[in-house]
């Protein structure tokens, strides 16, 4: 019994992310701006530094060039959020996972999973690091 974190609307991640504003269009009208909390935009931005991280390490290791390779109109970064063999798609699924466990107004246990995150970012960054894999128990 497996949730999807952008399909749960109680969330953390998903009212965060839905709450963003799109860019307009040349003039065209957009959606009003959402203030976000200080501690929604710590957490966006973990989660946008965990990303970056784990695609440099695919990068790396030639995973994303492996990934896909039928796919030519595909965004690399794409890509290795669809496969399953990256690191990337890997750090989306523990972090979205770990999301939905999360209350949203737990704030002690939500700063100590970004401070958990901003660990586990310089361990990545640490030589002899290739990546992260994704472990399923069914």
């Amino acid at each position: 019994h497996h949730h999807r974190c952008y399909r749960r609307r109680d969330c953390y991640l998903y009212r965060m992310l839905s709450s963003e504003s799109e860019p307009a269009d040349n003039g065209a009208k957009s959606k009003p701006q959402v203030n976000l909390s200080g501690l929604q935009k710590q957490v966006i931005s973990l989660y946008r530094k965990l990303l970056r991280t784990c695609y440099s390490k695919d990068k790396g290791t030639n995973a994303v060039a492996n990934a896909g390779t039928g796919a030519a109109n595909i965004n690399p970064f794409i890509q290795s959020l669809m496969d399953s063999s990256t690191s990337t798609f890997a750090m989306r699924e523990k972090f979205r996972t770990q999301a939905i466990e999360v209350n949203k107004r737990d704030y002690s246990r939500i700063e100590h999973h970004i401070r958990q995150g901003e660990k586990y970012i310089k361990m990545l960054n640490m030589g002899g690091v290739t990546g992260i894999s994704s472990s399923r128990s069914n």
